[in-house]
């Protein structure tokens, strides 16, 4: 290599080096974080794992029991316990947005009354959207409902009482879709944007301006999570993982970025190695 060729070299190292501004590192995020707004693991508390800080308050001397991973929600068909946002977020109102809910739920009954699972909405019927474990003429199914959409219902299904079960309401533009262990089950097409209710996240239970009642949870809820996107089926299926499910990774890897105190090293280094003869 030639002293201009070398001295070409250490040039584009220096303007490289300069452009990284010093150097760092570059965190590389587990693709399920990717658009993650809320994860709600209930190992022992109503904490938000995602790092957003949305976390939840208990009410009623809720309990905890095990989990699918670690510990879950522990609900016994009593209106008086939930866990609920102090506060309504805006992030939880969709909007027309696409969107994609998991909730890992373990009823201990299924056959009783109509079971709220999870919701931001008000009254019945009304601006926000639930989802339900529903039971109509006997029959057991799960439920989305979504102001301007209406419910959006699986048919009759096998809901075993005792067993952890994975369900996922997703929006991906102009379709809705509602699987059940990984199938799906239900699905619906509307432009329409879901109206946003003043009330806040909810979580074992309708809210309080319904008349008919709390519809509680009678089981466990588990690995309750809120994305800003629509989940790929690759994904839902990875979360499922043939019914034992899939933690969402919430570690980081650093990639260091090269600084430019190495990349003046190194150009300084081709030099050195020019004048003592290194080829």
């Amino acid at each position: 290599m030639t002293m201009k060729t070398k001295m070409k070299h250490f040039a584009r190292l220096l303007l490289a080096g300069l452009l990284l501004g010093g150097g760092g590192s570059v965190v590389q995020a587990s693709p399920l974080q990717n658009g993650l707004q809320a994860y709600y693991q209930f190992d022992a508390n109503g904490n938000d794992s995602s790092g957003n800080g949305l976390n939840l308050d208990l009410f009623g001397g809720v309990g905890f029991a095990t989990g699918i991973f670690g510990q879950a929600l522990d609900l016994h068909a009593n209106a008086s316990q939930y866990a609920q946002r102090p506060f309504s977020d805006p992030v939880f109102d969709f909007g027309a947005n696409d969107f994609t809910i998991q909730i890992w739920v373990n009823f201990n009954s299924v056959t009783s009354a109509e079971q709220t699972i999870f919701e931001k909405a008000s009254e019945f019927g009304a601006p926000g959207w639930t989802i339900s474990k529903i039971t109509r003429s006997g029959l057991d199914g799960v439920e989305l409902y979504a102001t301007g959409i209406g419910p959006i219902d699986s048919p009759a299904l096998t809901i075993t009482s005792g067993a952890w079960h994975q369900l996922i309401a997703r929006r991906q533009g102009v379709t809705f879709d509602f699987f059940y262990d990984d199938l799906l089950v239900a699905s619906a097409i509307s432009s329409v944007a879901i109206t946003p209710s003043p009330n806040s996240l909810l979580v074992g239970k309708r809210n309080p301006d319904d008349p008919r009642g709390g519809f509680p949870v009678d089981g466990r809820l588990d690995e309750i999570a809120v994305w800003s996107r629509s989940l790929s089926n690759k994904e839902i299926s990875a979360l499922y993982n043939s019914g034992n499910g899939t933690a969402i990774d919430l570690s980081s890897a650093p990639i260091p970025e090269p600084t430019m105190m190495v990349l003046l090293c190194a150009g300084l280094a081709g030099l050195a190695g020019f004048r003592t003869g290194r080829k």
